[in-house]
């Protein structure tokens, strides 16, 4: 828009003017933003009505269902042992039940060591015997010969058995921990590693990753010629072994070397006699992993009213009918009371839901309509909305075949306004004298459709996301309302052009009187001139 002076030369409020010309011009787009405004508010107002048809909808699912009109609640004597679950098919009574073993696996600790990323283990194979499979066989190797190392070597066998590294803080404070993954289910740990401490027969059979490496200790090793070979050192190698043979040759007739032993490791060969024993301390060598069991793998051990009952697992689901335990502590001697019977709160919750849901859908549809009290809702006349009412209506007082055949039976009544109250004395007498008839009431059986079916059936369809009554009407609105913006925009541009024109228009009124008005001065000025030279003459 172009900068204008209005008035200047006219004297006219141009702006007002303007302001108020395009306010009259722009009444179809007040209109039409006024459509815009209802027909957001239909879409808001229908989306909560079937938000309140959905919430009512997933109340009825609960009432469709005989498992929740037979719903059966467990009470326990004591929380410290054991929780429990009831099914609807549970048997309604009291059992005692006495916990006395919880189901475990087995957990089993090595010695500690000091560092468990160093390669301090001979060379072999483990052996993981799991329950009654066939045992595993473990290679370690010069790639493999650390804490570290053996534990990723058993968890890639997935034989079973899952092993950890834990730290308990001591001078030596790594260990392997191996826990079994099928409780009741035991295992063992063979191993024909070397070592390098004590009477280390493995000397001349080999097994050690690095000839040059000090992890024997010193002391003492007996030959077969009767003589013994003293290595005085603390930490000692394979080569250094071999030397202090060697040194005492010409003594004992005995000699050594160092040779590979077939298998990636090394191994002293002895000419001129063998070794009967050592006893060597001191080495920083890592002993082969010795296990010590801390929890031995058993199954759960419970007794229900003196009968003995074991299971895999700490979840016992068919221990009673219907119902699920889940152990949590064991205590041989002490009983725990379990009552079973039931649920009428849950039963008669249900139901009063039912109602509840029920009674918001129908003041919802009353509320658009006009009364003395208060004006229309914005779905006044809606034909789709007084339809879902009188169907509603219909469903719940149509009779079914059976012992009990309306819902009056259960206590509820309607009001003038169409909602329903419920009594609570008779819906309890009648779950606790036919429940059975409660259940085809509302749920139907393989012959007879429920009130219950009816209305989900009913409420499905018309919520239906695709084709459902609502899913129609939001795409037609919807539509509606694009077309209105588009107009709306399409109107905007061709007013701020118009407003652009008027603007322009009285720019050039202003310049015209402008020009007139210097003209009607110059002429002024050229008249009093005339006249005071023709008064001059006289």
């Amino acid at each position: 828009m172009s900068i204008s002076f209005g008035g200047l030369a006219t004297g006219l409020d141009t702006t007002s003017l303007v302001e108020q010309l395009m306010a009259a011009e722009r009444q179809p787009i007040t209109r039409l933003e006024n459509d815009k405004t209802y027909f957001n508010a239909r879409s808001a107002a229908l989306s909560q009505f079937e938000g309140m048809l959905e919430g009512f909808l997933s109340k009825i699912d609960k009432l469709d269902s005989e498992e929740s009109l037979q719903a059966k609640k467990a009470t326990l004597g004591s929380e410290d042992f054991f929780s429990v679950t009831a099914e609807s098919d549970a048997a309604a009574g009291n059992y005692q039940v006495e916990v006395v073993d919880l189901a475990q696996v087995q957990k089993s600790v090595s010695l500690g060591v000091a560092d468990k990323a160093a390669q301090n283990f001979g060379l072999g194979s483990l052996t993981l015997t799991v329950g009654e499979s066939d045992p595993v066989a473990i290679t370690i190797d010069a790639d493999n010969n650390s804490l570290e190392g053996i534990m990723a070597a058993i968890n890639e066998a997935d034989a079973g058995v899952t092993a950890s590294i834990i730290n308990d803080g001591t001078d030596n404070p790594y260990r392997l921990v191996l826990t079994g993954e099928d409780i009741a289910t035991g295992f063992t740990l063979g191993t024909d590693l070397p070592t390098f401490n004590g009477d280390v027969a493995g000397l001349t059979v080999g097994g050690y990753a690095d000839q040059a490496a000090k992890l024997f200790g010193g002391g003492a090793i007996s030959l077969s010629t009767g003589h013994h070979i003293t290595l005085s050192s603390a930490s000692n190698s394979l080569d250094d072994i071999r030397a202090a043979i060697n040194a005492e040759t010409a003594t004992t007739g005995v000699s050594a070397t160092v040779e590979d032993d077939g298998n990636g490791g090394f191994r002293l060969a002895l000419a001129g006699g063998t070794i009967d024993s050592t006893a060597l301390t001191g080495g920083s060598g890592y002993e082969a992993p010795s296990l010590t069991t801390t929890q031995n793998a058993q199954q759960a051990h419970i007794r229900v009213d003196g009968i003995d009952i074991y299971s895999d697992s700490n979840t016992l689901d068919e221990a009673i009918s219907g119902i699920s335990l889940d152990l949590a502590k064991a205590e041989t001697g002490t009983v725990t009371s379990l009552n079973v019977k039931l649920d009428e709160d849950a039963i008669k919750n249900q139901i009063k839901s039912f109602v509840s849901s029920y009674n918001n859908v129908l003041s919802f549809v009353s509320s658009q309509s006009k009364t003395e009290e208060k004006g229309a809702g914005i779905l006044v006349g809606d034909a789709g909305l007084n339809n879902i009412k009188r169907r509603l209506q219909s469903m719940l007082t149509t009779p079914i075949d059976g012992s009990i055949t309306s819902l009056s039976q259960l206590g509820m009544e309607s009001q003038n306004d169409g909602t329903l109250v419920i009594d609570d004395a008779t819906l309890t007498e009648a779950i606790q004298q036919d429940l059975a008839g409660v259940t085809k009431l509302l749920a139907g059986d393989d012959s007879t459709e429920g009130i219950a079916t009816r209305f989900k059936n009913y409420l499905e369809d018309i919520t239906d996301d695709t084709d459902g009554l609502f899913s129609g009407r939001r795409d037609s609105i919807s539509s509606n309302v694009k077309r209105i913006e588009k107009s709306i925009e399409r109107m905007e541009m061709r007013l701020e052009k118009r407003e652009q024109t008027l603007y322009d228009q009285f720019n050039a009124l202003e310049q015209l009187v402008s020009v007139m008005n210097a003209q009607s001065d110059y002429i002024g000025k050229q008249m009093t001139a005339l006249e005071n030279l023709w008064s001059y003459n006289k």
